[in-house]
């Protein structure tokens, strides 16, 4: 239709056919592959499909080459005289399009897949390198953490050995921790009674022993001093000390 068709600078279409350096060709290619907002990289991409099309519907501009002698200007000079200063261009359509625009689709996802993959990798960098001050820090909590789970598989050790001592004790005790203390406790009564029983027969013994030795103890005359010299009936002419 005559309201799909654009204008273009002669110019800027040999620049697309003969993949001039440095060349801006973005608003061409989008023009022709129906794909706005093309940027350098997808409008690189989408290019050989442009030029496909421009093959198949205007030869006229594969039949201008340009020669390694000449300038660009040249060039230029030459194929105005033979297509004019300005090209009127149709955008591709059918079955050419849909081919077209189902290997873009495809290009662009991988180059935003490896967008995304880039900034992720950068983020992860810039993480790291804010992170390594910390890997001192975590190393020495990744070695106590080994030292702890060495004490721990010890103790493991330790615990299964005493379930296994405990199980070989296992029915050998008839009684709980509480009554084996009553049974201590009455034990020590018991002890302390018999103790009692002893010293009462021992008290019990000795008092008639001890009845006969004052008995058998001779009694003091009134008159003898405390010397043991003295009698009360000394004779006449003795002294007082018995002499």
């Amino acid at each position: 239709m005559a309201e799909d068709r654009k204008i273009f600078p002669v110019g800027q279409v040999l620049e697309l056919v003969t993949g001039k350096d440095g060349a801006d060709t973005s608003s061409l290619v989008a023009f022709i592959t129906g794909r706005s907002n093309l940027g350098p990289e997808a409008a690189k991409a989408a290019a050989p499909f442009a030029f496909a099309w421009l093959a198949r519907w205007y030869p006229k501009f594969m039949d201008m080459e340009w020669k390694a002698d000449q300038t660009w200007e040249a060039y230029l000079r030459q194929a105005s005289h033979i297509l004019g200063n300005h090209v009127s261009l149709e955008p591709m359509s059918g079955r050419f399009k849909d081919i077209a625009n189902s290997a873009l689709d495809a290009i662009e996802e991988s180059q935003a897949s490896l967008t995304r993959q880039t900034e992720a990798a950068m983020k992860l960098e810039k993480e790291v390198k804010q992170l390594q001050p910390l890997q001192g820090l975590v190393e020495a909590a990744q070695k106590k953490s080994d030292e702890l789970e060495a004490r721990l598989k010890s103790m493991k050790t330790e615990m299964n050995a005493l379930n296994r001592k405990l199980l070989e004790f296992e029915g050998k005790v008839p009684m709980d921790s509480e009554e084996l203390m009553r049974n201590i406790q009455d034990a020590i009564k018991d002890g302390l009674k018999g103790m009692t029983y002893a010293a009462g027969a021992a008290a019990a013994a000795s008092a008639p022993a001890a009845e006969a030795e004052g008995a058998a103890e001779p009694q003091k005359q009134s008159g003898e001093d405390e010397w043991g010299f003295g009698s009360s009936s000394s004779s006449s002419g003795d002294d007082e000390f018995g002499f």
